[in-house]
């Protein structure tokens, strides 16, 4: 039975892979793979490899405060405009409510005169029917009165007439007109001249009007 032995020079290049693999491995990230290099070199590099705080960029506290004044002084200017357009809505809302309750109060005054016209209208229409009932009446009771009155006209004004005066004219004519009977002053209840110059003359009774 034959025996194969791996040859000097493969194992020693095997050796020499395994060391490079190891090398790679995740464990040994930060080793060199210079066997030359010691440890205090290795140490030297991975130091410098790391940023230190006096690297960072230095930001002085005068900044900050000066960046919360400004957003103090915002926030304050925020306010006070919120304050104002709130003090303006209240005004305009007060406003519209006193406007509101002036329409509503315009509406009953109008309301209530319309009803007061209507109200007038009816009692002018009730008016008017009362004053053509006495007019009505006024015409019935005039041609009452007239039934025992004459009416003279074309006769002049007398200077200082009064009523003697006509009675005197209305006893002339009845002469002049041939009467049969004479008009007595106690047949004659009243006589005047009227705006138009005629003569009215009011009987005691109907017959002696129609014997005139």
């Amino acid at each position: 039975m034959s025996t194969q032995r791996t040859p000097p020079g493969s194992r020693q290049k095997l050796n020499i892979q395994n060391s490079a693999m190891h090398y790679n491995s995740d464990s040994a990230l930060n080793m060199s793979s210079n066997p030359d290099l010691d440890d205090n070199n290795y140490i030297k590099i991975t130091k410098s490899l790391k940023r230190t705080l006096g690297d960072l960029p230095f930001q002085p506290l005068s900044s900050i405060s000066e960046i919360k004044v400004m957003f103090a002084e915002l926030k304050t200017q925020q306010d006070q405009k919120f304050e104002l357009l709130n003090t303006a809505l209240m005004t305009i809302v007060t406003q519209n409510q006193e406007i509101q309750k002036s329409v509503e109060t315009l509406t009953h005054q109008h309301q209530d005169l319309l009803a007061k016209i209507n109200h007038l209208e009816l009692e002018n229409n009730e008016y008017k029917q009362q004053i053509l009932t006495l007019e009505t009446k006024l015409d019935l009771f005039e041609k009452c009165a007239r039934g025992n009155s004459i009416e003279i006209r074309n006769l002049p004004v007398q200077t200082n007439e009064n009523k003697i005066v006509l009675n005197d004219i209305i006893h002339k004519l009845g002469l002049t007109l041939g009467l049969n009977t004479l008009i007595q002053d106690t047949e004659i209840r009243n006589i005047f001249r009227t705006k138009t110059d005629a003569i009215i003359v009011d009987f005691n009774s109907i017959l002696r009007k129609e014997t005139f």
